[in-house]
């Protein structure tokens, strides 16, 4: 019952959109301490819609990294992941 309940609250709270083409696309990237990640959105109608997320555990080498070397390592790994919708687009 409580795993029914929490696969609900995950839909309700995040809402993904069908990737479309020729439109405008942004990844956004961050990182923490211990883990980076990446959000790929579309421009469609003048409003952001989410297409897919992207998340990334540090290994304990990586956690060592300085801030700027981690949020680089996020753009990097993001890109690499995304790699086939980024493809000859501008974003």
């Amino acid at each position: 019952m409580a795993f029914v309940a929490a696969k609900a609250a995950l839909v309700a709270a995040v809402q993904l959109s069908h990737p479309a083409p020729q439109v405008t696309l942004f990844l956004a990237v961050d990182s923490s301490d211990s883990d980076v990640g990446g959000v790929l959105q579309q421009l469609e109608n003048c409003a952001w819609r989410l297409l897919a997320f992207f998340p990334h555990k540090l290994s304990p080498t990586e956690c060592k990294y300085s801030t700027f070397d981690r949020e680089l390592l996020a753009a990097f790994s993001a890109v690499s992941h995304f790699w086939f919708p980024l493809e000859a687009c501008q974003f």
